[in-house]
């Protein structure tokens, strides 16, 4: 749930993120929208399609400008 509170907070706060990469939950591609946020709550709560891993096997994301250090395992 804190994944998709922070990207509502992103989108209608200007709040930041640490990773943008992984915001873009349904690989609608950056910066995030709220598509993503509305494909994480409809996992959590309409047991809809689990969201996939935001860098394969959930490996150290790679060395790249959108300041991302290290992916995240948790599928949500």
């Amino acid at each position: 749930l804190t994944d998709a509170v922070k990207i509502l907070g992103y989108l209608f706060l200007g709040g930041p993120l640490e990773c943008p990469a992984i915001a873009d939950v349904n690989h609608s591609g950056l910066p995030p929208k709220l598509t993503d946020a509305v494909y994480l709550l409809n996992h959590l709560f309409l047991g809809g399609p689990l969201p996939p891993p935001p860098f394969p096997e959930c490996a150290p994301a790679p060395d790249d400008d959108l300041g991302c250090v290290r992916a995240g395992c948790d599928p949500v």
